[in-house]
């Protein structure tokens, strides 16, 4: 059995960033706390690792009211607070500075970006879909910046998209960026007023090769192996992805996983990707050990 990397893999530049963040926190302000709001990324390797450099992470929903409750058992004085990458609430920048909160933003670039983009635009007359997870953390964040629109849908990527009714009217639709629009294009290209319709693709460009990837090498492989966090929104979609295509596939989260496997005598083409919250160092440690045990 031969088992090869579809590449990118490991971390995304947003990531990446994310933790450096917080790791040189911890070393320029050795005399302070230092407090993550929410989990930096979904994936349990990291979050371990910040807990070990005496990291604290408070596992809360960004909003206003959430966080300062949950801040207020801390000595402000003496802590950093640090936003997540996936985004928060637009009210707390401002919050946090009339207190005197010290923080430093962690956020993602292309979510801070979108979030941005969003709270510059006026949508009075525009219908706003929304197609992201509700539960979330960047799709409750984003969702706060939306303003001045005719009317809001949220539309979960766990919905039955087929039984979603859309209105005849100037809309907008805007996407979570670990959630290509392809599903619902598929759908509102085939109504009567489809022109009504403007795409605002927010898709992750990380992501987006990946998903590429996947599509390219479809029929090169027999078995994909996803290397992702099982709370990873990116590492799910990438694992559903290769499933809608009808491909046998994997989401391994532990080394423990994937000495499980039995793979059949027959497969003979492996094909290996990571999410982009998995680090590049686990996925070689995953491919050692495949190439060693099979």
């Amino acid at each position: 059995m031969k088992t090869e990397i579809l590449k990118p893999i490991g971390f995304c530049n947003g990531v990446e960033r994310s933790i450096s963040i917080a790791l040189d926190a911890k070393e320029n302000f050795k005399n302070k706390k230092i407090v993550i709001l929410g989990e930096l990324i979904h994936n349990k390797e990291t979050n371990d690792l910040l807990k070990e450099n005496q990291i604290d992470i408070l596992n809360i929903i960004p909003n206003k009211n959430d966080i300062l409750c949950a801040i207020s058992n801390y000595d402000i004085k003496d802590t950093i607070f640090i936003f997540s990458a996936h985004g928060h609430d637009e009210k707390i920048d401002e919050c946090f500075k009339q207190n005197k909160i010290h923080y430093i933003d962690a956020t993602c670039p292309i979510i801070a970006k979108i979030n941005s983009s969003l709270s510059n635009k006026h949508f009075e007359n525009y219908n706003i879909y929304y197609y992201g997870k509700k539960n979330h953390i960047e799709c409750i964040s984003s969702l706060t910046y939306i303003k001045n629109y005719r009317k809001l849908f949220i539309i979960d990527k766990n919905d039955d998209l087929s039984k979603f009714s859309f209105e005849n009217h100037d809309s907008i639709v805007i996407n979570q960026s670990t959630l290509s629009l392809l599903p619902l294009k598929e759908i509102i290209f085939k109504l009567p007023f489809k022109d009504k319709f403007l795409f605002v693709d927010n898709f992750c460009p990380s992501l987006k090769l990946r998903f590429e990837q996947i599509y390219k090498n479809i029929d090169n492989y027999d078995v994909f192996l996803i290397i992702g966090d099982k709370n990873s929104s990116n590492a799910n979609e990438l694992y559903n992805f290769v499933k809608k295509l009808n491909k046998k596939s994997y989401l391994i989260s532990t080394i423990e996983e994937l000495k499980m496997l039995e793979f059949d005598k027959n497969i003979k083409k492996v094909a290996v990707l990571s999410a982009t919250s998995t680090s590049k160092e686990k996925v070689n440690n995953f491919i050692e050990i495949l190439n060693k045990n099979w």
